[in-house]
């Protein structure tokens, strides 16, 4: 029997078995708050995948709304709608309804997806744990990469947001019908139109058994295509920009000679450039710590990197690692102060992150005074001085 046919479940307690009936909800709102806040419902869809709301009622074209959007752990967005058995619509319209959403989903990119996220954040339904942090800090926090090394973290963020960019270009979405109980028919209009288009399409029904006051099993259902989404190949690799490309993001003449001046600066300092699909970071070795220390990040013009890093950001990823040696923490702190006393550009520090972020023509303003902080902190890192 398929989850989605229980209509009971057996519940065990103190030596006593009594049977607890399956319910549906009462308000569309309350399914819906309940697939946001437990985005382990979807995990049927995948055994890896993991699932970071990203929108709640999202302004579409018109006067539509989109109840849910989320995107997972490989870059792919999920637009849910949540329907009760009880709305006839849930039955007629809401496959056209979806397709239309997905529709006006087709104009975004992931800079889109970095705004829709961040007023997201400020708004009454996001999770406490979200509130005030960047699309890529949310990241790092939900889908559990904290504890990796700063450089794989900004690995797995580079792919992560490299694959949506692609996905989005390709039209590539998973549409997930949220309902309470079977509805006749619904069903196989979900299989027919994941047979015959680029869309997964998925109908999660959500099954509810109220143990006591406070207290539901939960059980999830998924009908349609719950396997691969179509498009995706998994563990491809992520392209990385090479420096020339990256020189190449930046127009002819004064601010590609100071970026070009810049990577020519920091690689005589004996730096090392570990490139994304959109920029690079740039690495000092010291004694002081086991992997390079990143002192930079360098990002086409206007592009989001690691957590809110963009565009030229200088600083380090070690602000609040309690295994950092305070003379390591101490030096990387003058630098990133002294950078900010330069008066150009605006902050980009980020949980765990001290940077500062500027155009690359507000860096040719000061490039003799950024070029003596370069090399003040590649001394200090190499001599264990403090600057």
């Amino acid at each position: 029997m398929a989850a989605g046919d229980l209509k009971h479940i057996v519940v065990t307690q103190a030596g006593r078995n009594r049977l607890v009936e399956r319910t549906g909800f009462v308000k569309e709102s309350v399914l819906q708050a309940l697939v946001q806040a437990s985005p382990e419902l979807l995990g049927p869809l995948g055994e890896s995948l993991l699932f970071l709301p990203i929108g709640y009622e999202v302004p579409l074209s018109g006067a539509r709304r989109l109840d849910l959007l989320f995107l997972d752990s490989e870059g792919l967005l999920t637009l849910i709608e949540t329907k009760l058995r009880a709305n006839d619509e849930s039955r007629r319209e809401v496959i056209g309804q979806v397709l239309e959403y997905a529709l006006a989903l087709e104009a975004w990119d992931a800079e889109s997806i970095r705004l829709r996220f961040a007023q997201f954040v400020t708004s009454p339904p996001a999770p406490a744990d979200l509130k005030g942090l960047s699309l890529s800090e949310a990241a790092v926090l939900r889908f559990g990469w904290l504890e990796d090394e700063e450089s794989e973290r900004a690995a797995k963020l580079d792919a992560l947001f490299s694959k949506l960019e692609s996905n989005l270009q390709r039209g590539l979405l998973r549409v997930v019908v949220g309902v309470d109980e079977h509805i006749e028919g619904l069903e196989k209009l979900v299989q027919y139109f994941s047979r015959h288009s680029d869309l997964q399409v998925v109908l999660l029904q959500v099954n509810s058994f109220p143990v006591e006051e406070g207290l539901s099993v939960l059980i999830p259902s998924l009908h349609g295509d719950v396997g691969e989404a179509p498009g995706r190949i998994p563990g491809s690799p992520t392209a990385r920009l090479t420096l020339g490309a990256l020189l190449d993001l930046f127009p002819e003449g004064a601010e590609r000679s100071t970026v070009a001046d810049l990577l020519k600066l920091t690689e005589s300092l004996g730096a090392s450039f570990e490139p994304g699909p959109s920029g690079t970071s740039v690495r000092i070795r010291t004694s002081l710590w086991p992997q390079p220390v990143t002192i930079a990040w360098f990002f086409g013009p206007g592009k989001q990197g690691w957590m809110r890093t963009a565009d030229l950001s200088f600083g380090h990823p070690l602000a609040d690692n309690p295994l950092a040696p305070p003379a390591l923490v101490s030096a990387l702190e003058d630098y990133f102060l002294g950078i900010a006393g330069l008066g150009l550009g605006t902050d980009a520090s980020s949980k765990g992150v001290h940077a500062w972020r500027m155009t690359a023509t507000d860096a040719g303003l000061r490039f003799h005074e950024l070029s003596e902080r370069l090399r003040a902190v590649a001394g200090a890192l190499n001599d264990h001085r403090p600057l």
